[in-house]
């Protein structure tokens, strides 16, 4: 992974271990005074947790306890949010459920997609914990409970998810452009295209029926879609317009 050859390069130690035992004992060797925990995957063991004296620290990205889970900043943007961000908790047993030790906002733009999305909070986050953790060290943090009664949760997103549905309303079409960003696709004259950038349009047809014969609109469940940036049957990125030219689709064919 990246992060070991970063590592690697600046000759500090990386350990990989292959099972929960070797995970343990690993910890218990180290004997660290705090651990940080970014996009691990899995919940810590007890055993691990009750090794550092300072606990263990986890920079999660969502504003808890919103989207606790797998995939917090692609149900976000599927599900339409204007605004997510990150938050630095204490780790407990249950997952992404304990006590809150910083939490940053940041607005969600409507150009944003999984891909912009992920960077802006990746860059902020990276802050956020530092600053975090240089607070927790020196004694000036309070932990703060989360309201259990606002938790949501954020699973893996599924493969058949990945497939478009066109019974939805536009906006959610877009959405899971956005939040599934660059891998959401369907099928035009039976061949796999995928969808990089489609906005609402005005327009009603049937559920995937082509609208124009000189711009890209898709009928969705309610009104359609502009498709503004796709991949190919082919393998080429290209805009709309693009394959409009190249493929002529006519009016009342389908996507599916």
């Amino acid at each position: 992974p990246p992060v070991k050859v970063f590592a690697l390069e600046r000759k500090i130690p990386v350990y990989q271990p292959r099972t929960k035992e070797e995970l343990i004992k690993t910890v218990k060797d180290l004997k660290p005074d705090c651990i940080v925990v970014v996009a691990y995957g899995k919940i810590l063991p007890k055993e691990v947790l009750e090794v550092p004296r300072l606990g263990a620290l986890n920079l999660h990205a969502s504003l808890l306890p919103k989207y606790r889970g797998a995939a917090p900043i692609q149900r976000a943007l599927m599900a339409g949010e204007k605004e997510t961000g990150n938050t630095v908790i204490l780790i407990n047993e249950r997952l992404d459920a304990g006590p809150i030790l910083s939490q940053e906002r940041i607005r969600i733009e409507e150009e944003d997609n999984l891909l912009t999305l992920s960077e802006k909070l990746s860059k902020s986050g990276a802050k956020l914990l530092g600053d975090t953790l240089a607070r927790w060290l020196g004694g000036s943090v309070r932990p703060k409970p989360q309201r259990e009664e606002e938790a949501t949760y954020a699973p893996p997103v599924a493969r058949e998810e990945f497939r478009l549905c066109w019974k939805a309303p536009a906006e959610s079409v877009r959405d899971r452009v956005r939040g599934l960003y660059p891998d959401v696709y369907a099928f035009f004259r039976g061949k796999r295209v995928k969808l990089l950038r489609v906005r609402p349009f005005d327009a009603e047809g049937a559920p995937g029926e082509v609208l124009d014969e000189k711009r890209l609109i898709v009928a969705c469940g309610e009104g359609a879609v502009e498709i503004l940036e796709l991949i190919s049957p082919k393998g080429r990125r290209m805009s709309g317009e693009e394959f409009v030219r190249g493929y002529k689709p006519r009016r009342e064919e389908f996507f599916s």
